[in-house]
């Protein structure tokens, strides 16, 4: 008569009938991955259910017949080792194994747990593994200790795969697919050295609750408020196409307008728009390849047989469309562009993915007519161009390697230089000459701005101060900020510390902020304004005529001086209506009691022009272009101690 101990078993039971219930309430995004799961959980509680029924049939051969036994124990290794495989199986499918081996991997990986369960199917015949003798006692075959070998050869395999391919799966993925090798190892041993214990479908469920804890909860892999993969699931696929060279296309829809659809609907109306975009794509793209990234911001995946232009034309028809909201009584419109990329051919991972995306959608709030944009040959050399560019940045950072220019500011009653404007110049041994159009931008993006603001801060102090410019006339500095600058408004008073550092009053530096970046005191940049007036700083607002300042924002604002933008000047220069405005808008800053400096005077037409305005102060090549500092100061001494002309004859 057979005893074993079966406590294990049902607590087995127990444990793959929890995880199963929290897996088909909670995990609603089914990938390949989590179909396996779902079958490992469905083979381990066949294993523990078989299990406790042999061990019923063989405690109780009085009403359960040898055969019926011996089936039950087929079933019980049957079902045990496809669990086992099937475990293998996910393995290779969360590390990406399945796309470096292919199909190998099916054909050889699959042919041991072919013969085990033949053999096992064959026992009842042929004794090899397993035997009831005419007493219905139970007895290991001969062959049974190589079907421990086979599941240490399993087990052995997976532990190859998590360390070589362990950069595909997160450091805790992988301490518990470790611990679910080892609790396998442990009954395996246990159960050779105590026959009675039956702890191979407690072993299971041990590692059913590390998988679904780990590597399959909802909670890993998917968006749960949109039934979608998440950011991270896309990263890793990403990687995985461009570490085995598997051509996919990406077709990534990017949403405008956040904003404007907040004020309309609300945070719960925003939602309820993502939820019907992403129940759209789910229901279009093939096997639910479908992930919310961030905001209002999706990625989809095709293989590179499929057409996917045909997707994305089928999805720019649904998006053209206006989108009902309960609750709500309008229709809402949503601009975006659909952007087609190639990996590995185009992008090798996600971060490249996302710059290349940022670097296509220019507009801020919307799209431009354009809605499918096929990712072109031109395309990827300019992103690549803006990828040396931010590395020229990186080493210049590193190295010192801005220079400052310095373009002269004159004051139209004296025609003397009054004040100068300080212009970063780079310059990079690999790409040449870049210019600030092509840098500041991405200097801002990437979060090096400041200290570029702060080495040309540094260096235009150092200029007054060193070569006391005052006594030369030169009564003011001006340094530009970006809009992010602005916002922070030198909340930790690195930028009046260089000015302190030099002894030089504040207000000899004007930061000149451009027009669109300044909507009013009550906005964040409006209050980082502030905050530099109240330090002692000047303040120039930049820009002005190219967005969409008013009187009343300029009032609001601590501004001294309006710079007039040289488009401005050079339109009104050939229109009469333009001209007009121009001249009242001047009238009306000096009203305000702030001074007038028109920029982009090229000639003595446009001089002329300026001085009928009767504006304060002139900036253009009619009098110097931005010059480095031993130029510049030449050109000081001649206008300003000398008395020369500012004016520069062609």
């Amino acid at each position: 008569m057979n005893t074993w101990v079966i406590h294990y078993e049902i607590a087995a039971i127990i444990i793959i009938f929890a995880v199963s219930i929290l897996f088909m309430v909670g995990h609603r995004v089914y990938t390949k991955t989590s179909r396996v799961f779902k079958a490992i959980l469905l083979m381990g509680m066949a294993t523990a259910i078989s299990d406790e029924l042999s061990v019923f049939g063989l405690s109780h051969t009085d009403i359960v017949s040898p055969i019926a036994n011996s089936v039950l124990i087929v079933l019980y290794n049957v079902f045990m080792m496809s669990t086992v495989f099937l475990y293998v199986v996910y393995i290779v499918l969360a590390t990406g194994t399945d796309s470096v081996y292919k199909k190998r991997f099916y054909i050889f990986g699959s042919v041991p747990i072919v013969l085990e369960l033949i053999f096992f199917i064959t026992s009842p015949i042929t004794h090899f593994m397993f035997y009831i003798d005419e007493a219905g006692v139970y007895h290991r075959g001969v062959g049974m200790p190589q079907c421990f070998v086979v599941m240490g050869i399993y087990v052995s395999f997976m532990a190859y795969l998590c360390f070589i391919r362990s950069d595909h799966i997160s450091r805790v993925q992988f301490i518990s697919t470790l611990m679910y090798m080892i609790a396998i190892v442990v009954a395996i041993i246990l159960q050779i050295v105590f026959p009675e214990l039956l702890l191979n479908a407690f072993a299971i469920a041990i590692g059913v609750m590390l998988v679904f804890t780990t590597m399959q909860g909802e909670f890993v892999d998917s968006d749960k408020m949109l039934d979608t993969l998440n950011s991270d699931a896309w990263s890793r696929m990403i990687a995985r196409a461009a570490d085995t060279n598997r051509p996919v296309t990406l077709l990534v829809v990017r949403l405008g307008g956040y904003e404007r659809l907040n004020t309309q609907v609300g945070y719960a109306g925003c939602n309820k728009v993502l939820r019907q975009i992403a129940a759209f794509l789910v229901k279009l793209i093939p096997g639910h390849q479908v992930y919310h990234l961030n905001g209002l911001y999706f990625g989809c995946v095709l293989d590179e047989k499929e057409n996917g232009i045909a997707y994305a034309e089928s999805i720019e028809d649904r998006l053209s469309q206006n989108f009902k909201i309960e609750g709500y009584p309008g229709n809402i419109s949503i601009p975006f562009l659909i952007t087609l990329v190639q990996c590995p051919g185009q992008v090798k991972d996600s971060q490249e993915l996302d710059a290349l995306t940022n670097m296509l959608c220019v507009e801020p709030d919307g799209y431009e007519e354009e809605k499918i944009h096929v990712v072109s040959d031109e395309d990827i050399e300019r992103f690549a161009h803006r990828k040396n560019i931010e590395m020229a940045l990186e080493r210049a950072v590193r190295t010192g390697g801005f220079t400052v220019h310095y373009q002269p500011i004159v004051k139209l009653d004296t025609m003397k230089v009054y004040s100068l404007e300080a212009l970063v110049r780079l310059y990079d041994d690999e790409v040449g000459v870049i210019y600030p159009d092509e840098f500041i931008s991405l200097a801002e993006e990437t979060g090096i701005i400041p200290m570029i603001t702060e080495c040309v801060l540094s260096r235009a102090v150092s200029l007054m101060s060193r070569c006391r410019l005052k006594e030369k006339g030169i009564m003011r500095m001006h340094v530009n900020l970006t809009a992010s600058e602005c916002k922070r408004g030198d909340r930790n008073g690195k930028l009046a510390a260089i000015v302190d550092m030099y002894d030089l009053d504040r207000y000899t530096i004007c930061f000149e902020i451009s027009e669109s970046a300044s909507p009013g005191e009550t906005n964040p940049v409006g209050e980082g304004v502030c905050r530099l007036h109240d330090g002692g700083m000047g303040i120039v607002l930049d820009d002005f005529g190219t967005g969409y300042s008013n009187m009343t924002e300029i009032v609001a604002l601590p501004i001294d001086l309006v710079k007039i933008d040289k488009t401005f000047l050079w339109t009104a220069m050939m229109d009469d209506g333009a001209m007009t405005v121009l001249r009242e808008f001047v009238d009306m800053i000096h009203k305000s009691g702030r001074k007038v400096l028109i920029a982009g005077v090229e000639d003595k037409h446009g001089l002329e022009v300026v001085k009928e305005l009767e504006a304060d102060y002139v900036q253009g090549f009619c009098f110097a272009k931005p010059m480095p500092q031993d130029e510049l100061i030449e050109y000081i001494n001649n206008v300003n101690v000398y008395g020369m002309s500012p004016i520069q004859e062609a």
